[in-house]
């Protein structure tokens, strides 16, 4: 292995474990039923874009961001419809 491999596998692995941290914080967050709207709009955009990174990061890490993005969602949806039958 030369310098430079070494240089880049060290890059990646930085990469992935702040990667692995944002979603902790985000699975963490997600479970705030007020900042559910919001966190699903964070998920959307943390997750999608960088789904072979987060093949790299694990099952464990995986399941955490897809959990995180589907709390949010069905938190959402609680909240409109609690709000919708509050107006009536």
């Amino acid at each position: 292995m030369s310098v430079a491999d070494l240089r880049r596998q060290a890059k990646v692995n930085q990469e992935t474990e702040s990667f692995r941290r944002s979603i902790v914080a985000m699975f963490v967050a997600s479970l705030i039923g007020c900042a559910a709207p919001l966190m699903m709009i964070i998920c959307c955009v943390m997750i999608f874009p960088r789904r072979k990174l987060l093949k790299k990061c694990g099952p464990l890490y995986s399941v955490m961001a897809y959990t995180a993005l589907a709390l949010s969602c069905v938190y959402s949806v609680l909240l409109v419809i609690f709000f919708l039958f509050d107006l009536m």
